[in-house]
């Protein structure tokens, strides 16, 4: 959900998702099986989904109400043949808008969406060339698949017993409208900068400090030395030109390996996540059960560091509201960076208590 405040015109807006789902090929994809096996097609013309509904006569109770009502009506999509970007836009003013934009991740990760809407909302539509994601897809497939899990096999040997997150020791069976919880916090301005200093001190990024303070957390909790968790990676090899404007599911996830005993210092621990991430960025294109398989339950606990490129809308005012979390994931730590950090757990609330989730942020 955003709200938007400018002077928006809901036809060229139409328009201009019409006009993106015929230049990007990952909105035209389609998922079908054959031969025992999924497969996914680009067609080469695909219909997009926009609902527009005025509701601005209404008061904002009533018109609350009609939001919920339409998000709840929106059908599951059928990966065969359906859109699986769909935009839901509601006039609540005369310069007032409410948009719901709802995309299926398996064509879709969050620095491409990012993209997508800098082109949805941008003055002009856009006439560079796009990068092609079946050419991408052409790439991964040329990949020694097999050397990348021998190269995984000997990361992961001898690894201990999954470092879990307590569970509720009576889980509960909750609609699926409420069992995706969710909990914000942003560190104060005087954390944020401390820890941008010790990044830049040490040469290392905000994720891979960040990935390491996760480590030491999980450790406490779990009461383990050693953690093993999952991390988002962008999926973007350098040896793909313009890869950085390409739109569609490029992200994977990979095994993160911390020794969190007390002989190591943080600053320590942090370097070794680094290092680990760069070599395993060269190994990352596996298929996802085997590494489950090989990383065991711990990569279910999942860490993402969420880069998306600037939406500067020309005349209009955009505020990203409550997104609706990860669905089928038990447990995902969330960092955004958008100038100052935030943080947003997304957990399953049949399976962990309020509290315990408010004593990890604390």
């Amino acid at each position: 959900w955003a709200e938007i405040l400018g002077a928006l015109d809901p036809d060229a807006l139409e328009k201009r998702l019409h006009a993106l789902t015929e230049r990007h090929e990952a909105l035209r994809a389609v998922f079908i099986t054959g031969e025992n096996r999924p497969w996914q097609a680009v067609l080469e013309r695909k219909d997009s989904f926009f609902s527009f509904e005025d509701l601005s006569a209404l008061p904002g109770p009533e018109q609350e109400q009609r939001m919920r009502a339409a998000r709840a009506a929106l059908p599951r999509p059928r990966l065969i043949a359906d859109p699986l970007v769909r935009l839901l836009l509601f006039r609540l003013g005369e310069d007032r808008f409410r948009v719901l934009l709802s995309w299926h991740h398996i064509i879709l990760d969050g620095w491409s969406l990012g993209l997508l809407l800098s082109e949805l909302f941008a003055p002009e539509a856009p006439s560079t060339p796009t990068v092609s994601f079946v050419e991408h897809v052409r790439m991964l497939a040329e990949g020694d698949t097999v050397a990348d899990l021998d190269w995984w096999r000997e990361a992961l040997r001898d690894r201990g017993a999954p470092a879990l997150l307590p569970r509720t020791h009576a889980p509960k069976r909750l609609p699926e409208a409420q069992s995706g919880g969710q909990l914000t916090f942003a560190p104060t301005r005087h954390t944020d900068r401390k820890l941008r200093a010790l990044a830049a001190s040490r040469g290392l990024t905000l994720n891979s400090l960040l990935q390491a303070a996760w480590a030491l957390v999980l450790s406490r909790h779990a009461d383990q030395d050693e953690i093993i968790f999952g991390s988002v990676v962008s999926g973007r090899p350098a040896s793909l030109p313009g890869v950085e404007e390409l739109v569609g599911l490029c992200v994977t996830t990979v095994p993160v390996r911390v020794d969190c005993t007390s002989e190591i210092s943080f600053a320590r621990a942090a370097e070794a996540v680094q290092a680990w991430n760069v070599a395993a960025e060269y190994h990352a294109f596996c298929p996802l059960a085997e590494l489950k398989n090989l990383a065991g339950e711990g990569m279910g606990q999942i860490f993402v560091f969420e880069n998306q490129p600037p939406l500067n809308p020309q005349g209009l005012a955009v505020t990203p509201l409550r997104s609706a979390g990860y669905a089928g994931v038990d447990f995902a730590l969330e960092w955004t960076d958008s100038g100052r950090l935030s943080c947003t757990f997304h957990y399953d609330a049949s399976l962990f208590e309020e509290w315990r989730i408010q004593a990890l942020r604390d």
